[in-house]
């Protein structure tokens, strides 16, 4: 049981007052100084910690042994995410999520050639452009 307690005061600093120390110090600064990829590390940080939390809530609750091994294991996923040193997040979005983007991106391509051809075999694509919302 200490060893979960130990844990979860670990987890509540490498996992959550680091983060949010660096994310306010982030939105502080000058917009010119902001670089996209330490955006893009944090947000992407931000929604797989929300991920983890929600697979680990309730890991000290049940079984000791089980509990405390859960811990660790949230321990060790959120210090993996959070810290510079392993890039952690942006690699899982990387793996994860850029290819997503990527297929939202040839859907919309498929839809813009569709929409054109349908345009050009109506009226000679003189149709009004067609609008494809970014969402």
């Amino acid at each position: 049981m200490l060893l979960c307690l130990l844990s979860f005061v670990i987890n509540l600093l490498v996992g959550l007052l680091y983060p949010i120390y660096s994310s306010l110090k982030l939105i502080s600064k000058e917009s010119k100084e902001v670089s996209e990829p330490e955006v893009q590390r944090w947000v992407s940080y931000w929604i797989l910690y929300s991920i983890v939390s929600r697979m680990f809530c309730c890991e000290c609750m049940d079984y000791e042994y089980v509990g405390t091994f859960l811990a660790i294991l949230k321990l060790s996923v959120v210090a993996f995410l959070a810290l510079p040193y392993t890039n952690g997040s942006m690699m899982v979005y990387e793996r994860l999520f850029k290819n997503v983007e990527a297929t939202k991106e040839n859907i919309r391509k498929l839809v813009k050639g569709a929409m054109d051809k349908v345009c050009a075999g109506c009226c000679g694509g003189k149709c009004s452009e067609p609008k494809i919302r970014e969402n």
